[in-house]
C-alpha cells in the first residue's frame, strides 16, 4: 500500500471520544491541569520510513504515528509541540521524509499560538535546521542557546542541540529557571551520557531530553526529567519496547504532572528456541498470539496489521519456523552464530555497569546489526537508571540465546 495514505487516515469518532474522556479524566485527577505541552523525540525518519535500519519493509509505522501525534495535539488543545531531537534520521534528508513531517505543519497552521519548539541530534544536525524551513516558518523554532517565552503563563523554553564536548566559552546561564529542552544523553542520570548536566545548569523548572528511545520519567532533586522514547521500531530489538510521547500539564500554580500515551503498534510475536518447542511453531500459534496482541493494544489501520515475527534460535529453528508460516507474516531472524571466539565470563549482576559493556561487546562482535538496540533495551528494563532488580529484566532477555550457546563454558 501507498505509504501515503497512512498520513490520510483518520481516526473514528469513537477513538475521538476515547480521547476526549481520557482528557476529561486527567483534568479532574490533576486539578484542572491544563494540557501544555506534547513532548516527542528520535523519529528517525528515512527514506522509506523502514521501521529498521537496512530494511526497505514493511513501511508506514512511522509516518502513521505522526499523524497520530498531531491529531492527539489538536484533540487536546496542546499550544507546544516539543520536538527533541533525532527527528530526522540524517543531515542528507530526502523529500518524502519532509513529506512526512506534514501534519506537524497543518497542526502548527490551525492557530496562531501554535508554536513547534525543536533541538537537533546528533543524527539530524544541519545549518539551517530542516524543521526551521517548514511552513509557517513562525511556529518552527529552534531553541539550541536560544529562549522562548510562552506569553501566557511566562514560563521560559531553553535548548541546546547535542553537544560532543562541553564548551567553556559558552555561558549557559541562560537555562536556569527554564524549561530545557536537549538531545543529550546526561551523565548525571542515564548510562552512556557523555557529560554532566551540572557544568550546563544546575536549577531548571523541568528537563526534557532525546537520544534513548526508551521513554524514561524521573524526579531529580530539583525538577524531573522527561525522555519521550521513540515512536517505531528502529531495528529488530526495539519491538520489545513501549513506544508512545509524554503530554505535560499545567495547573494554576504552574506547576506540571505528565502522561505517558501509548502510540498504537504493528503486531510482533517473538519465538525463541530456548522457550518454544519446534512443533508448537506453527501458522497456528503465531495467529493466536497474534490476535491476543491486537486485543491488548490500540487498533491500526489494515496497512499496519501484517504482523512481524522475530525468530531467536538456530539456523535449523529458524528455517523450520519460516517455512511454517506464509506470506501473511514478515518474518526476521535473531541466529545466534555456530563458531564464536572465546568470549570473557560474564560480570556478576551487582556490576550494572560492566553487565552493560558485556552485552554491548558481545553485540557488536558478533551481531552488529543489533548492537545498537542494546543499550535501549536495557534502559527500557531498568527506566534508564541501572538498578539490580531492573537490570535482571534486560538480562533475561539478552543472554537467552548467549547462554543456550555458552551453556558448556559455566
Amino acid at each position: 500500500m501507498n505509504i501515503l495514505l497512512a498520513k490520510r487516515t483518520l481516526r473514528t469518532s469513537e477513538h475521538s471520544q476515547v480521547l476526549s474522556e481520557r482528557n476529561f479524566r486527567i483534568r479532574k485527577e490533576t486539578g484542572m491541569a491544563k494540557p501544555f505541552a506534547l513532548v516527542t523525540a528520535d523519529w528517525h525518519l528515512r527514506r522509506n520510513s523502514q521501521i529498521w535500519s537496512l530494511r526497505s519493509d514493511p513501511k508506514g509505522d512511522a509516518a502513521f504515528n505522526i499523524n497520530y501525534i498531531a491529531d492527539y495535539a489538536a484533540e487536546i488543545g496542546v499550544k507546544y509541540m516539543i520536538l527533541a531531537g533525532d527527528i530526522l534520521d540524517t543531515p542528507r534528508s530526502y523529500s518524502c521524509c519532509i513529506e512526512y513531517l506534514s501534519p506537524v505543519s497543518k497542526w502548527a497552521k490551525q492557530s496562531s499560538s501554535n508554536k513547534v519548539l525543536f533541538v537537533q541530534g546528533q543524527h539530524d544536525f544541519a545549518v539551517p535546521p530542516w524543521l526551521s524551513l517548514l511552513e509557517p516558518n513562525e511556529a518552527f523554532i529552534w531553541l539550541h542557546l536560544n529562549t522562548f517565552t510562552d506569553p501566557d503563563t511566562g514560563i521560559a523554553f531553553t535548548g541546546l542541540d547535542y553537544l560532543p564536548y562541553f564548551n567553556d566559552h559558552v555561558s549557559y546561564d541562560y537555562m536556569k529557571d527554564t524549561v530545557v529542552i536537549t538531545h543529550q544523553p546526561w551523565k548525571d542520570f542515564t548510562p552512556g551520557g557523555n557529560l554532566y548536566l551540572r557544568d550546563f545548569c544546575q536549577d531548571c523548572k523541568l528537563l526534557i531530553a532525546g537520544d534513548h528511545h526508551a521513554h524514561t520519567i524521573k524526579k531529580l532533586a530539583n525538577y524531573d526529567l522527561i525522555i519521550p522514547g521513540c515512536i517505531a521500531p528502529n531495528n529488530i530489538l526495539e519491538f520489545l519496547l513501549t513506544f508512545g510521547f509524554y503530554v505535560v500539564y499545567i495547573d494554576s500554580d504552574l506547576k506540571f504532572s505528565y502522561e505517558f500515551v501509548e502510540l498504537p503498534r504493528r503486531p510482533f510475536v517473538v519465538l525463541a528456541e530456548t522457550a518454544l518447542p519446534v512443533e508448537r511453531a506453527t501458522q497456528e500459534y503465531v495467529e493466536k498470539k497474534t490476535e491476543e496482541f491486537i486485543r491488548s493494544h490500540k487498533p491500526v489501520p489494515v496497512h499496519l496489521q501484517q504482523p512481524v515475527v522475530l525468530i531467536q534460535g538456530s539456523s535449523e529453528y529458524v528455517r523450520h519456523v519460516k517455512s511454517g508460516l506464509t506470506s501473511k507474516f514478515i518474518t526476521t531472524s535473531f541466529t545466534p552464530p555456530t563458531e564464536t571466539d572465546t568470549l570473557p565470563e560474564r560480570p556478576k549482576l551487582e556490576d550494572a555497569g560492566s553487565i552493560r559493556g558485556f552485552y554491548i561487546n558481545y553485540y557488536n562482535k558478533q551481531h552488529p546489526k543489533l548492537a545498537r538496540a542494546v543499550p535501549s533495551l536495557l534502559d527500557a528494563a531498568s527506566g534508564g537508571i541501572f538498578k539490580k532488580e531492573a537490570v535482571q529484566k534486560a538480562v533475561d532477555i539478552l543472554s537467552a540465546t548467549w547462554e543456550s550457546e555458552h551453556a558448556s563454558d559455566h
